[in-house]
Formats: structure tokens, C-alpha cells, sequence
């Protein structure tokens, strides 16, 4: 019976030092197994910066250029590819992208490491919108006639258009005077139609000496959302002389109302003449001849005299001057009975 037992406890020590020795050895390749590794599994991370002038609402007002920058913390920068592609176009490797045109862009962009590793696609849209609205306005009237120093009410009408970013709800408008005097300005609304309208009162009234007229300039600037600005500018003139006003002549500023037939250039008649005695000009019911005077720039110049010595008959008159006048000057009239001739009751004056 003794012999029995021995095997027995024998394969029992073995077992149960197996048994000890076990957990080393595990923890001893488990240790290996971690030390080994698995490998980069490390995707590189991209981000894009966006270079160009901004506009307003999102858009830019110039051409933009996209810069990519990919990093990785298992790789250096330098051995990342990064690809990106268009509204959906061809990919493209490169770490810059350049939008030149007026456009919406959708830009996909991702990098990939030397180990295959890949991020997923990001997304950019970009507004580019470089191109400025079309405006057209109209001022009725465009002439203003006479010049009497009284407001005239200007309409002015227009229509504004922008193909892509849209037209800004408003638009302003500033009156430039080329004398400095009246310049009203102001903003006013544009319908969904991209039209518009407004009222100015301008001043009828010029210099005299103003050959051309007085201009009014008015600047109508509209603008897209993008910021873009486009202007258009009627004028509206206030005329110097329109010809023949049945007698009357025009106001200028500073001066006198004139009288009579105003052309816009300088003289209009012949010399005026003094007639004494000579049986072709006197006339001995008293009525004399008329001869005009000369006009330059709204000032009267006495042309020459002329004196006539000849014979009378009784109660001759001389010629009276009915001359039209400027501004500033005053015609002369002459009732000459005759003289130094033979002459009946006459006397000058």
C-alpha cells in the first residue's frame, strides 16, 4: 500500500507546479505581442483657408485662392497627400486651389498618409461675385427753359439688374450742381421688379454769361448684395436761350429781366443813326426809322452814330433807337427835329 501512494504524489508536485508557472509565461507573450504593434492607423486631419477680398452676405469680390494644410502625428507633413476636387469634378492632388471666375463653388478636399490611412471628405462652398449690378436712370425733362428762378420737379426713373448675388433693396442718388448751389441727395426703395423712382425740385435759373447752360448732374449708385456698386448719371440742363419768346426775354441771375428778340450769340443789327435833315430818313409826320443795337453777353454796345446834315421840311423828326437790351443796359432814343439845315420849328434834344 505504500508503494501505491508515491507515484501519486510525484505527478501531484508536477501539477501543481505547471500550475505556477503558467501565468509568467502568458504575461511574458503577451508583452511581446504589444511591443509588436499593429501598425499607423492614424488618418491625417485637413483643413483649408481661404484667401481673396471679401464682399458682403458670404460672397467674395475678387478671385480666391484655397490653401490646404494636412497634418498627422504619425508623419511629417511633407509626406501627406492631399486631394481635392470641384462641384463634383476630377480630384486633383495639391495643396492649393485657385477660383478665378464669378460662380457658387462647391470644394471637396481630404489627405492620405504613406500608410494608406484616409480622412474623410470635408466640404468649403464658395461665393465668388466680382461683377458690379447694371443700373440705367432717365430725368424728365431733361432741359429746363426759362431760367425764372422758379423749382421744377424732375422725375427720375430706372431699373436695376445683378445676375448673381441680387440687387440690395435700395438705391441712392446724389445731384451735383456745377454752380455748388442746389444738391439734394437722398435713398430710395427698389420694387421686386428691380425698378425704381423719385422727385427732385431743381432751381430754373443760370448765369448770364453761361452759353452752355447750367448742368445738373444726378448720381444714381445701386449695389448688389456682394457689395459691388455701379452708378449712372443723367443731366439735366437749365438752357441759356431757347431763340424768338415773343418779346420777352429771360431773368438772369443778378440781373435784369431783358425784353425783346434774345438769340444765344452776340450782335443783332446794324449801326444806329441819328437822321438830320436828310429827306431819305426824316419824316415829317414824326415817325422815325428803327435800327437795332448790339447785344454781347447781356450788355449793351451803343453802335457808331451817324449824322446826316440835309434839308427838312417842316416839323421833321430824327430817328428813334428802339434797340433790345441786356441785362444791364437800356436802349436810346433819339426825336430829332432837324438841324443845321433849313429847318422849320426843330430844335435837338
Amino acid at each position: 500500500m505504500h508503494l501505491s501512494t508515491r507515484p501519486w504524489s510525484s505527478a501531484r508536485r508536477r501539477s501543481s507546479a505547471t500550475r505556477h508557472r503558467c501565468p509568467i509565461e502568458v504575461g511574458q507573450l503577451e508583452g511581446r505581442l504589444l511591443m509588436a504593434g499593429p501598425g499607423d492607423v492614424t488618418a491625417p486631419t485637413t483643413v483649408a483657408s481661404l484667401v481673396g477680398t471679401a464682399g458682403q452676405d458670404g460672397y467674395f469680390r475678387s478671385p480666391v485662392t484655397v490653401n490646404f494644410s494636412a497634418t498627422d502625428p504619425d508623419d511629417p507633413s511633407n509626406t501627406l497627400t492631399t486631394f481635392s476636387s470641384v462641384n463634383g469634378g476630377t480630384l486633383v492632388a495639391g495643396n492649393a486651389l485657385a477660383l478665378t471666375n464669378d460662380g457658387i463653388y462647391t470644394v471637396a478636399y481630404f489627405s492620405q498618409d504613406p500608410a494608406g490611412n484616409v480622412e474623410p471628405a470635408h466640404t468649403e462652398i464658395i461665393r465668388i461675385d466680382r461683377t458690379p449690378p447694371t443700373i440705367t436712370a432717365v430725368a424728365s425733362p431733361s432741359t429746363l427753359f426759362p431760367p425764372n428762378h422758379k423749382l421744377v420737379a424732375v422725375t427720375v426713373t430706372g431699373h436695376v439688374a445683378d445676375n448673381l448675388s441680387g440687387v440690395a433693396p435700395t438705391v441712392r442718388y446724389h445731384v451735383v450742381d456745377e454752380y455748388g448751389q442746389d444738391q439734394p441727395s437722398g435713398t430710395v426703395p427698389v420694387d421686386a421688379s428691380g425698378n425704381f423712382r423719385f422727385v427732385v425740385d431743381l432751381n430754373a435759373s443760370r448765369r448770364g454769361q453761361d452759353k452752355d447752360g447750367r448742368q445738373f448732374t444726378i448720381d444714381v449708385t445701386a449695389s448688389d448684395f456682394a457689395g459691388n456698386q455701379a452708378t449712372t448719371a443723367p443731366i439735366v440742363t437749365v438752357l441759356h436761350d431757347m431763340g424768338n419768346h415773343n418779346g420777352q426775354g429771360d431773368q438772369d441771375n443778378g440781373g435784369s429781366p431783358t425784353t425783346g428778340t434774345q438769340t444765344s450769340t452776340g450782335n443783332q443789327g446794324g449801326p444806329r443813326h441819328h437822321s438830320h435833315g436828310n429827306p431819305n430818313h426824316g419824316k415829317s409826320s414824326g415817325g422815325g426809322n428803327q435800327s437795332p443795337a448790339t447785344h454781347s453777353q447781356g450788355r449793351v454796345t451803343p453802335a457808331p452814330v451817324v449824322i446826316d446834315h440835309g434839308n427838312h421840311g417842316s416839323n421833321g423828326q430824327g430817328n428813334s433807337d428802339h434797340g433790345n437790351h441786356g441785362s444791364n443796359g437800356q436802349g436810346n432814343s433819339d426825336h430829332g427835329n432837324g438841324d443845321q439845315g433849313n429847318h422849320g420849328n426843330g430844335h435837338n434834344q
